[in-house]
């Protein structure tokens, strides 16, 4: 009987072990969002769609990345910089913005080749696309 409930208590840890190596970890840090504001929001700017970000950004908070108040959860585009940097990185300003300009570069809608890229978006003084806002 112990070595039936030893191979149900091993075969769940082995699921969750490989559950946890398949996504990246979701963390709502402070220093990407900073990074990010300083890359796209232009304060002095009377330009209408940086005015608009900078209002969008100012309403958004956390939400750009993470969906709702749950931090643990991405939005696409922020899956998408997790893949690419994480809490280890929350002090690399080049790999954080390196990390933004290739994000930047894709597609909002990974299914439709017409969408604007992310960084499009941003300019367009929109923010990226979230179900939850």
């Amino acid at each position: 009987m112990s070595f039936s409930v030893a191979r149900v208590i091993a075969a769940g840890v082995a699921a969750a072990l490989g559950i946890a190596a398949v996504a990246p970890p979701a963390f709502a840090i402070k220093p990407f969002y900073a990074e990010l504001e300083a890359k796209y929001v232009k304060p002095d700017s009377k330009e209408q769609n940086d005015i608009a970000l900078m209002i969008a950004f100012e309403q958004a908070g956390c939400t750009i990345c993470h969906p709702g108040d749950d931090k643990h959860k991405l939005t696409r585009y922020g899956g998408q910089l997790a893949w690419r940097i994480n809490k280890f990185d929350k002090w690399n300003k080049k790999k954080i913005q390196e990390a933004f300009d290739e994000v930047g570069a894709l597609r909002s809608d990974p299914y439709d080749p017409k969408s604007p890229t992310y960084g499009e978006l941003f300019r367009q003084g929109k923010l990226p696309p979230n179900p939850m806002r």
